[in-house]
C-alpha cells in the first residue's frame, strides 16, 4: 500500500486534531469520517491534538478502532469504526 495510518490529512491546527481531507480507500474514508471532524478520542482514550491520536493509535489492539468527534453545529458525538491493518499504526 505505501501509506500508513488512518488515511485522513491534518489540517495545520495546533489546537486540535482537525481532520483535513480523506484519502481513498483508507480506513477513514471506508467510515465516512468527514472533513473538519475534530478527533476527540481514540479507543476511547481522549485525545487533545494530532500526537495524542498517534499515541491512542499506536496504544490500541486488535485490528479496528473507535474514534470520536462531535457533529458540527450539535452537541452530539460521532464515532466511527476504522479496520486497521498492522502497517496503520
Amino acid at each position: 500500500r505505501g501509506k500508513f495510518g488512518l488515511g485522513i490529512g491534518p489540517e495545520p491546527d495546533y489546537d486540535g486534531a482537525v481532520v483535513g481531507g480523506g484519502i481513498e480507500q483508507s480506513p477513514a474514508a471506508e467510515a465516512h469520517v468527514p472533513a473538519r471532524a475534530t478527533i476527540r478520542a481514540v479507543g476511547g482514550v481522549p485525545v487533545q491534538d494530532w500526537y495524542g491520536v498517534w499515541r491512542a493509535l499506536k496504544a490500541q489492539a486488535g485490528d479496528a478502532v473507535e474514534i470520536s468527534y462531535p457533529q458540527p453545529g450539535s452537541d452530539a458525538v460521532l464515532s466511527a469504526n476504522l479496520k486497521l491493518a498492522a502497517e496503520d499504526r
